[in-house]
């Protein structure tokens, strides 16, 4: 299978919170939330901790196994994003969710992040609705102002699963009016709830504009592979079929993309087109672009990665990813429609 790519996107990486997290909350039943002061935990003495009671203990202990492997994934006690969201008709309610930016730092490089887009889905938890604020809670919410704290599961006979339990820096205890519109606790009253459970938080990029797309697109060949253009300008095959290629109405900006995709191809998987790669390859070239380098010591491609069938070929799939990455791809159309597709969008400046 042949695979495009084009460095005007960014490639979108999908980061998924645990979605069974909301299916062990309904399973575990928990039935209230417990206050109280551990005798030690680590190297704290007596620090305060909050504990969910579970009905059904197994189904409560697997989901605190989820949160606390969220921390040590991160390296963050953060990871487990906990909130008290108070609201005005009185009482309090418990929000747990994976922190958004730690869940990106799990699924994406670091060096990757400002050269992808983030589609962030995760489940928003309210394993519990307490109807008052008890004298209990409000002593909680003063310690863990003041420092930390322990949080983990409990049974129905007040016992506390230490296997669950880890430490906690920080919680969040929100009025209604205080919630900022687009904080993942606001869903709780957005959605109108009303008992324990769950949603699901989604955050995609915004649209990027033609000219954003291009401006990268020509920023990312000059910088990363700059000894290649030039190498490029005196590859008599290239030549030729960049004269031809244009001439049949490409954009010379595509048959250099193209002849780009096919050295690099070329360096990574000695085939054209990325033919061996995975499905969906975007994520590995941009890391083999930004990880490596380009110098004058890296092989070119034969000749006939350069002919006209070849490049045509590439120009095809770098422009159904460009579509695709615009959540647009027409389903196997025929080239000239692929075009078509793009002048209409303005994505064919003719400058390389």
């Amino acid at each position: 299978m042949n695979h495009g790519f084009d460095f005007g996107v960014k490639p979108l990486v999908m980061c998924l919170g645990d979605i069974e997290c909301p299916q062990l909350i309904h399973d575990g039943e928990p039935r209230g939330v417990g206050y109280g002061l551990l005798p030690q935990f680590g190297l704290l003495h007596e620090p305060a901790f909050v504990a969910i009671t579970f009905q059904n203990p197994e189904k409560g202990i697997e989901l605190f196994k989820r949160f606390r492997a969220w921390v040590d994934a991160s390296g963050d006690s953060g990871a487990a994003a906990l909130s008290f969201l108070e609201p005005e008709r009185g009482g309090y309610v418990v929000c747990v969710y994976p922190e958004p930016k730690l869940l990106v730092d799990r699924c994406v490089p670091k060096h990757l992040q400002g050269e992808t887009s983030q589609v962030i889905s995760f489940p928003i938890m309210f394993p519990m609705v307490i109807s008052e604020l008890s004298d209990k809670y409000v002593w909680f919410k003063e310690r863990a102002a003041r420092g930390p704290f322990v949080f983990g599961a409990a049974r129905m006979d007040g016992s506390v699963c230490h296997e669950t339990l880890f430490i906690k820096l920080k919680a969040d205890f929100l009025a209604e009016r205080s919630i900022p519109e687009d904080a993942p606790e606001g869903t709780y009253f957005r959605m109108g709830r009303a008992e324990h459970g769950g949603d699901e938080i989604r955050r995609a990029p915004p649209a990027e504009s033609a000219d954003a797309i291009f401006v990268r697109r020509r920023k990312r060949l000059r910088t990363l592979l700059p000894v290649v253009l030039a190498r490029l300008g005196v590859f008599p095959a290239y030549k030729v079929a960049l004269a031809t290629l244009t001439a049949m109405g490409y954009a010379e900006w595509q048959v250099k993309q193209a002849a780009c995709n096919l050295v690099v191809s070329f360096r990574m998987c000695k085939c054209p087109h990325f033919a061996d790669a995975k499905d969906s390859p975007q994520i590995g070239i941009l890391d083999h672009l930004i990880s490596g380098y380009d110098a004058p010591a890296l092989p070119m491609p034969p000749d006939e990665y350069m002919s006209v069938s070849v490049l045509e070929a590439q120009i095809r799939s770098d422009s159904e990813e460009l579509l695709r990455s615009l959540r647009e791809a027409p389903a196997s159309p025929p080239t000239n429609d692929l075009q078509a597709a793009l002048r209409q969008r303005g994505l064919l400046q003719n400058d390389a």
